[in-house]
């Protein structure tokens, strides 16, 4: 799936549906390298996603593309250190999805739902 920026805002990621609601006359069969681009919008190009030394505590994210010189646009990756808060939510997810599921066909009561 291909990622856009809208040059007047920086608006990103956008994708060609995005698109097609500024731009309704592009048809759903204009797609992948037949989708016309606007000129408000640029293709971002795609990069590798780095590899990280999850040992290291390591993690990946990504900032916002950059403008190479010949006018494309480019997806940029950074390989960062986990803050505390990523270890404490890792710890907790880790906690949580080691829990057994719960039985969905045990019976129960009726929800209290409000109509």
């Amino acid at each position: 799936m291909s990622n856009f920026i809208k040059l007047s805002t920086k608006q990103y990621p956008l994708h060609e549906g995005d698109i097609r609601l500024e731009h309704p006359e592009i048809t759903e069969d204009q797609t992948g390298d037949t989708f016309p681009c606007p000129s408000e919008y640029a293709l971002v190009l795609d990069t590798p996603r780095p590899t990280v030394n999850v040992s290291n505590n390591e993690i990946i994210t990504e900032s916002a593309p950059i403008q190479l010189p010949n006018g494309q646009w480019q997806r940029v990756w950074n390989i960062e250190k986990m803050t505390d808060e990523h270890i404490e939510f890792l710890k907790n997810y880790k906690t949580i999805s080691m829990n057994k599921p719960r039985d969905v066909t045990a019976n129960g009561s009726t929800p209290d739902v409000i109509g």
